[in-house]
């Protein structure tokens, strides 16, 4: 498989890169955000540690597609990495590269997708993850 199609999506969050890395690797913050659109998430299975799996459905009115995957490395308030898949998807699993950073304003999170099999698949993701991105700011609003 050839690693060409990848993506970048980044956001800066309004708290402390501690607050910002548990909404990543806690079950209860999880539940709050990390799912696109209306979907609710649900994250049934969350053992963040270098080789922990996870399962988050997506829960959804007319579907609800699951994301698995297991954590390569973790590097507390500052990296994760982890596979991608969908439950059911016979592909091959993509691979998630999330860093936390100290900036002026709070925390610079960068999210890498790569090793997409076609660039369609890319862009559904990039789109998926921006809409998630999208929401991590509320959970620190005032």
């Amino acid at each position: 498989m050839t690693d060409t199609h990848s993506l970048k999506v980044s956001a800066v969050i309004k708290a402390p890169r501690a607050k910002v890395f548990a909404a990543w690797t806690t079950a209860e913050t999880l539940r709050k955000w990390f799912a696109p659109g209306d979907r609710k998430p649900d994250p049934a299975i969350l053992d963040v540690r270098p080789d922990g799996k996870y399962r988050i459905i997506m829960v959804g009115l007319e579907d609800s597609p699951t994301a698995i995957g297991e954590y390569r490395e973790v590097v507390a308030g500052e990296k994760l990495v982890f596979t991608w898949g969908w439950e059911g998807d016979p592909s091959q699993p993509t691979l998630v590269t999330v860093t936390f950073k100290d900036v002026k304003d709070g925390t610079e999170v960068v999210l890498l997708h790569e090793r997409f099999a076609t660039a369609e698949t890319c862009e559904h993701h990039r789109m998926g993850w921006q809409a998630i991105m999208d929401k991590l700011p509320s959970l620190f609003a005032a």
